[in-house]
């Protein structure tokens, strides 16, 4: 024999563990078993549902095809663990579903249901202060009624005027803004609450009068007598009768801001009645759709940047900081463990971009959403990065492309903005002209190195340094995040450091370099952590520091050798000087690669384009004179008989 009271707690237990709620199933099912045990029966047969069904009369076909629906639905569930279960057919009550015609309120018709809300009696005014509230917000705000019911104190936030709906229709969670008038009546309305019921334990910013969360039935039945009141519905003994539904409060709100938002379409009748329109709060001129000054809301029918005035239908808006935050935190630390190079460049980025789009938008960057990032400003970014910062075209692809890492993150994070992102992933790198490459000739290296004055500590260091850069070829942070430990002066003297994509490798020193660096050693009496090149401070030396260091040596050396003056030398001039070192002794391009630890021996192959050296040996081979080569003629006459062959 079944336990049907446990069965259908099992049932319901296993349906709502994949994300449904069923409320009404829930009172229905029990109600049905109910009906089973005073039939005296133990199991769940086609005859016995269908006459359940039908004991209530005066329901409508799709109310009936529903109730038998729920019940089918749970024998098929039962009738895996008990055979004997009948499964009813389905359509054995059919109903054909048509949705209810949404009921457009006017704005008096709002009005007076909210004057009728505020004669009800209970809780020293509490009650009928709350569906006066109710009322006002579905209508000013377009929540679904559960969604309002639902609302918690922590959800209503009075001081950045926003709702917060969590665990919506399919789970959805999203941020409702209000105007300050919607404000001002939430907070008129949170002080009477806490008047009159001072010791309440429930959390719902919407209470009855005994304290208690509203419920969705009894709001629907208040709300029909509501709507009888005023003429709405028609009176009907101990009936609710038919007539405009609560939720025709949201229907009305959004066909309302849709006529707003598509100017001339749909006839455009007068604007919705604000909270400020209605009894209790002040007059508002603003769209309750769209906070005044943007916090924590997407603005609806934004101007796009550099384009015509486009309109369209608000939606739900997606914040901005919560996405960067999981980009940085969960995307490039802990997926991807990317550098802290690559976490600081991508940094820098979104902090000019706040920045630009802040003084276009007038907001603070905790107010943006993600909807203000389209492809257009983004567009617009880029050019204000070379035309008002003067940066090179390979900055702006840098640029670009941490821009891309992270909307192919959103596209996976919030699909409903797909759109966006594809257009923001279609913004091509821009191309830019190869210039030659810059690097130091043997005479220019030597000045350099003797620019330092190695009377000062800052000149001893400067000197071992600019050494090890042209020795080694170390890239700029390679350079810089040198430590003690990493420095071995004895047997097999090398530099190790962990390069870039963290391929770690070992550089070897010449004796000279060497000889400066065990005097640099000895002076600094430094520990194996500290830092090989230290700043004035002890600390590391930063990218602008060393760039720095080498401008104003390149300006000391240039008094002594003419062809430094006017060149834009940097750090990583110094490695493609060592590069071009080894390329005119002879050192095969795969090993140097190796040296430089690239990635492919196609970047290396740069170095060949520019040794003019080289360029000129290949000119030596060709005849000034533009002769053909003369055809080889053998002189042994065994070499003469083996060609006559």
């Amino acid at each position: 024999m079944t336990d049907l009271h446990a069965a259908v707690g099992e049932y319901l237990d296993m349906r709502r563990a994949l994300g449904t709620q069923l409320q009404w199933p829930e009172s229905l099912l029990h109600q049905f078993v109910a009906f089973l045990l005073v039939q005296g029966a133990d199991v769940v047969t086609t005859a016995l549902a269908l006459r359940w069904t039908l004991q209530s009369v005066g329901l409508q076909p799709a109310t009936y095809a529903r109730r038998l629906a729920i019940v089918r639905d749970f024998a098929c569930w039962l009738q895996a663990t008990d055979p004997r279960t009948e499964i009813p057919p389905p359509r054995l009550l059919p109903a054909p579903h048509r949705r209810p015609t949404p009921y457009i309120y006017r704005d008096d018709e709002i009005v007076a249901l909210m004057a009728a809300a505020n004669q009800l009696n209970g809780g020293c005014g509490l009650r009928g202060a709350t569906f006066n509230t109710l009322i006002g917000l579905l209508a000013a705000t377009g929540l679904r009624p559960g969604e309002a019911l639902k609302l918690d104190l922590d959800d209503v936030d009075l001081h950045d005027q926003v709702l917060v709906i969590e665990g919506s229709k399919f789970g959805k969670s999203r941020l409702v803004p209000f105007a300050p008038s919607t404000g001002a009546a939430l907070a008129a309305y949170a002080r009477l609450r806490d008047a009159a019921l001072p010791s309440r334990t429930t959390p719902a910013f919407l209470v009855t009068a005994s304290g208690s969360r509203l419920t969705g039935d009894g709001v629907r039945r208040t709300f029909a007598r509501l709507g009888q009141r005023v003429g709405l519905r028609a009176h009907q003994q101990g009936r609710s009768g038919h007539g405009p539904r609560l939720q025709d409060l949201r229907h009305t709100q959004r066909r309302r801001a849709a006529h707003r938002l598509v100017p001339g379409g749909l006839g455009c009748e007068p604007a919705h009645a604000t909270l400020g329109d209605l009894p209790g709060a002040c007059r508002s001129e603003r769209d309750l759709l769209v906070h005044p000054s943007g916090s924590r809301a997407a603005r609806a029918g934004q101007r796009a940047v550099g384009g015509p005035c486009t309109w369209r239908p608000a939606m739900n808006a997606t914040p901005l900081p919560a996405l960067i935050q999981r980009f940085f935190t969960d995307r490039l630390q802990t997926q991807f463990a990317a550098s802290p190079h690559t976490v600081a460049a991508y940094r820098d980025t979104f902090r000019l971009l706040l920045a630009f789009v802040c003084q276009r938008r007038a907001q603070t960057p905790s107010t943006l959403r993600l909807e203000d990032l389209d492809a257009a400003l983004l567009s617009a970014f880029l050019d204000a990065l070379e035309n008002q910062r003067g940066n090179c075209v390979k900055t702006r692809n840098s640029r670009l492309a941490a821009l891309h890492a992270f909307f192919r993150f959103v596209s996976y994070e919030a699909p409903q903005c797909s759109l966006q992102c594809q257009q923001v992933l279609a913004i091509p790198t821009k191309r830019y002209a190869q210039h030659a490459l810059e690097f130091l000739s043997e005479q220019e290296t030597t000045a350099l190195l003797a620019a330092p004055d190695l009377s000062t500590w800052i000149g001893r260091r400067d000197r071992a340094l600019l050494l090890v850069a042209v020795q080694t070829g170390l890239r700029n942070s390679e350079l810089r995040s040198l430590r003690g430990r990493d420095v071995e002066l004895g047997v097999g003297a090398h530099v190790h450091c962990i390069g870039k994509g963290r391929k770690a490798r070992c550089t070897p020193l010449r004796g000279d370099v060497v000889a400066v660096l065990r005097q640099w050693l000895a002076e600094q009496n430094s520990q194996a952590d500290d830092p090989f090149f230290p700043s004035l401070s002890g600390g590391f030396l930063s990218a602008d520091a060393l760039q720095r260091l080498v401008h104003r040596h390149v300006c000391s050396a240039s008094t002594a050798c003419a062809s430094l003056r006017d060149r834009r030398i940097t750090p990583h001039t110094l490695r493609h000087t060592a590069a071009m070192a080894l390329l005119h002794h002879g050192v095969d391009l795969t090993v140097i690669a190796l040296w430089l630890g690239h990635e492919s021996i196609e970047t290396t192959q740069q170095y060949l384009h520019a040794d003019m050296q080289l360029k000129e040996r290949a000119l030596g081979y060709s005849d000034p004179a533009g002769n053909p080569p003369a055809r080889f003629q053998p002189q042994d006459s065994l070499l003469a008989f083996l060609k006559a062959l």
